[in-house]
């Protein structure tokens, strides 16, 4: 039996990383944790590039979704040489430069391609060192996200912003879904789980609680995108002795592919 990967991005963000498998002889199933849905923009208080000095945006999915709010308050809008844009990544950066910004991905402000992880942390020692510093800054994120990037820009004297351009809600397996777990579950087999977001694996547990299944799940593989990710697992209620065996990799395609077909 060819291993089995379960892929829990949101809808459109997993088909790559499921060729990929497929190539190697690994059976993919697509269940997306959380659906995405873009905010429509409020025109009186949509905040403008040129606003800002700096706008971060924490993923690609915030750079999709503030570039059709930006077109839609501002149609003819082009964006202003003195609004520098950061990322937490370069797959982040990749995004940006696509999202029709007028951006190209050099002028994107990253961490260290070399450092090990792709988060606010890893970003900040490349925001602390321009100049000159940025005073009026934007973060684009989805309704909820982390305050440690914000915060420590307040500290170092700029007014931040925080815009939410889109929500992220989770998902209601079906029961043929469902009916898929507890199947697996019977003939006690352990899929390799793909997890990329603390609500992202709220949604999964309440998904796999439903099913009656959680239980099982604790003797599958996961693969998560950040150790914060693996510590959060192992905090889990029902997780700590009995967790899953976790694999941390960066948040990029190849990486992902790479923690999947690592023996």
């Amino acid at each position: 039996m060819s291993p089995i990967a379960v892929l829990t991005r949101p809808a459109g963000r997993n088909d790559a990383l499921a060729e990929q498998l497929a190539a190697r002889q690994w059976t993919t199933v697509i269940l997306p944790a959380l659906r995405i849905e873009p905010l429509a923009p409020d025109a009186a208080t949509f905040p403008h590039p040129n606003a800002f000095d700096l706008i971060v945006f924490v993923s690609g999915q915030a750079a999709r979704a503030y570039a059709e709010q930006w077109r839609a308050c501002d149609p003819a809008g082009r964006w202003p040489a003195s609004s520098r844009v950061a990322a937490v990544g370069e797959a982040t950066a990749q995004a940006i430069a696509a999202a029709g910004l007028g951006l190209a991905q050099q002028e994107i402000v990253a961490p260290d391609p070399r450092g090990a992880s792709r988060d606010s942390e890893a970003l900040w020692p490349a925001i602390a060192a321009l100049q000159p510093a940025p005073r009026r800054v934007l973060i684009v994120r989805g309704e909820m996200g982390r305050e440690w990037l914000a915060q420590r820009l307040r500290d170092s004297g700029a007014v931040v912003t925080i815009h939410a351009a889109y929500g992220r809600h989770a998902v209601i397996w079906t029961p043929a879904n469902i009916a898929l777990l507890q199947g697996w579950a019977d003939r006690g087999v352990a899929p390799t789980w793909l997890l990329t977001s603390r609500e992202g694996i709220d949604a999964v547990v309440a998904n796999l609680i439903h099913a009656g299944v959680l239980p099982w799940w604790w003797h599958c593989t996961c693969v998560v995108t950040h150790e914060k990710l693996a510590a959060y697992l192992r905090a889990l209620p029902t997780g700590g002795a009995g967790a899953p065996v976790v694999k941390t990799c960066l948040p990029t395609d190849t990486a992902m592919f790479n923690a999947f077909v690592a023996t």
